[in-house]
C-alpha cells in the first residue's frame, strides 16, 4: 500500500473503494459458489454495486493478488 501522506484525495478514495471490493469479494464469493454459480457472478454483482465494469473489478482483484484468474477462484481458499 502506498504512503497515505503522499496520496491525493482521489487516490485515497480509490484505495478505500478497492479495499471494499476485495473484502466484499472474499465474503460473497464463497456464498455464490455454494449456490452453484461461477465466480463471474460475484464479479457482476460487485461491478453493478460499485458502478464499474466487470473487467475493472477483475483488474482490482488480480492486481491486488486476491485471485490469479476467475477460473482459479472457484476452488481457491479466500
Amino acid at each position: 500500500m502506498a504512503d497515505t501522506e503522499l496520496m491525493t484525495p482521489r487516490e485515497k478514495q480509490m484505495e478505500q473503494r478497492n479495499a471494499a471490493i476485495i473484502n466484499e469479494f472474499k465474503k460473497l464469493n464463497p456464498e455464490i459458489i455454494a449456490k452453484g454459480y461461477k465466480p463471474y457472478r460475484t464479479v457482476r454483482i460487485l461491478a453493478k454495486k460499485h458502478g464499474m465494469t466487470e473487467a475493472g473489478i477483475r483488474y482490482i482483484l488480480v492486481t491486488s493478488g486476491t485471485i490469479t484468474s476467475l477460473k482459479d477462484a472457484t476452488g481457491q481458499e479466500l
